[in-house]
């Protein structure tokens, strides 16, 4: 009997692992897009578009599938819980990323590239996390320590990043165009160590 309850919950995991592995695909064009040239901006963006569009159907059909599943070990609360914050994860790199794209933020500064870079490994951690989920405590809190350590590192990058806008006499459209961007990474950043804290959570209790 709970071993069936179980593979109810595994399978929505599964899904959520799934919205996770989109997550982490736009992280690295988001990442591709900061780094490369304006010519593929908007191909990146579509992508991302894209990605991002699948990840919040698979979010959706779990938190579904968890509200009409005749019974869980899981509180559906908890589940819905989820699958809000990694929806808000994955609206998180979409902004960012919108935004990168309609300021032309290609070729950017290599602050905000390795505070990219550092997105894309928070929700690499991420996955790992929700994969650990009910499975591995041990595993889950490694992988939940490795996104909020992500995190702090992407805001050092932050800080070092938008205090090198404001060096010299800098032209006022460019430090907002480009501390704009940085802000709206940042915020990707902390919605997936969020994500990874409301795992965290639910792991705790009886799965």
């Amino acid at each position: 009997m709970f071993e069936h309850l179980r593979n109810v919950d595994d399978e929505v995991f599964r899904q959520f692992a799934l919205v996770c592995q989109r997550l982490v695909q736009s992280a690295r064009l988001l990442e591709q897009l900061l780094a490369g040239t304006s010519a593929d901006e908007a191909r990146l963006g579509r992508a991302i578009h894209e990605a991002d569009e699948d990840a919040h159907r698979l979010a959706h059909a779990a938190d579904a599938r968890a509200l009409t599943a005749f019974v869980m070990r899981l509180d559906r609360m908890d589940v819905h819980a989820v699958a809000v914050a990694l929806d808000a994860a994955v609206s998180g790199v979409e902004d960012a990323a919108s935004q990168a794209e309609a300021l032309h933020a290609s070729g950017a500064p290599p602050a905000l590239r390795s505070l990219a870079a550092t997105l894309t490994r928070a929700a690499e951690a991420l996955e790992t996390a929700t994969a650990h989920v009910g499975r591995s405590p041990q595993g889950m809190a490694g992988a939940v320590t490795e996104v909020r350590r992500f995190e702090n590192e992407g805001e050092a990058y932050f800080d070092d990043g938008v205090g090198r806008l404001f060096v010299g006499t800098p032209d006022v459209l460019e430090v907002l165009r480009w501390k704009d961007t940085y802000e709206r990474v940042l915020r990707a950043l902390a919605q997936c160590a969020l994500a990874a804290g409301t795992l965290e959570q639910i792991s705790q209790h009886d799965m």
